[in-house]
C-alpha cells in the first residue's frame, strides 16, 4: 500500500496563521495590561521623567524576558497558546533554540528600543516632553515595522516574517 502524502493544500494549511498570530498579539496585550494601568496610575512623566523612563525600561525588559524565554521552552507564548500557533525550527522537526528565540525577540525590540532611547535624549538633553512625544516616535515606528512584516509574510509559501528570517523560524498551527 503507498504511503499517504500530504497535500500541498494540507501543508499551505499548516502555515496560514496570519489571524492567529494578530490574534496572539492581542492576547499577549493583555497579560501586559496591570503594567499599563500600573504606569498610567503612578508614573508621569512631567512630574518625574527619571522614574517614568526607569519605569518604561523595566516594562520594556519584563517584555523581551517575557517573549525570549516563553519561545524558548515552549515555542509559545501565552497568547501563541491560546490561539493555537507555535513557533519551531525551520526544519520543523525541533524547537527553537535560545539563540533563535533571543533572534525573533531582537527585531521589534530594536523598534521599541528607538522610542525608549528618543526619550532618553530628551530627559539627558532635559528638554520638555510629553507622554504624546513617546508614542508618536514609538507608534510610528511599530506602523512601519508592521507594515514591512506583513509585505515579507505575505511574499513566502511559509509565511515566515522578517524575524522568523533571521531567526531561522517559523510560526506552525497546532
Amino acid at each position: 500500500m503507498p504511503a499517504i502524502s500530504p497535500t500541498s493544500s494540507m501543508i499551505e494549511q499548516k502555515y496560514t496563521t496570519t489571524l492567529k498570530r494578530i490574534g496572539a498579539a492581542i492576547v499577549d496585550a493583555i497579560v501586559f495590561l496591570p503594567l499599563l494601568f500600573i504606569q498610567q496610575y503612578y508614573f508621569e512623566p512631567d512630574k518625574n521623567p527619571i522614574l517614568y523612563l526607569s519605569w518604561l525600561t523595566f516594562t520594556f525588559l519584563v517584555q523581551i524576558i517575557y517573549s525570549i524565554l516563553l519561545h524558548k521552552k515552549y515555542g509559545q507564548t501565552i497568547g501563541k497558546w491560546v490561539t493555537g500557533v507555535k513557533v519551531v525550527d525551520i526544519s520543523e522537526d525541533k524547537n527553537i533554540s535560545l539563540i533563535q528565540s533571543i533572534r525573533r525577540t531582537l527585531c521589534f525590540s530594536i523598534v521599541e528600543l528607538a522610542g525608549l532611547l528618543y526619550l532618553f535624549y530628551k530627559t539627558v538633553g532635559q528638554q520638555i516632553y510629553s507622554q504624546d512625544d513617546y508614542e508618536n516616535v514609538l507608534s510610528i515606528s511599530v506602523l512601519v515595522w508592521v507594515a514591512v512584516e506583513f509585505v515579507v509574510m505575505l511574499s513566502n509559501k511559509k509565511r515566515r516574517t522578517v524575524h522568523d528570517i533571521y531567526a531561522k523560524s517559523v510560526v506552525v498551527k497546532l
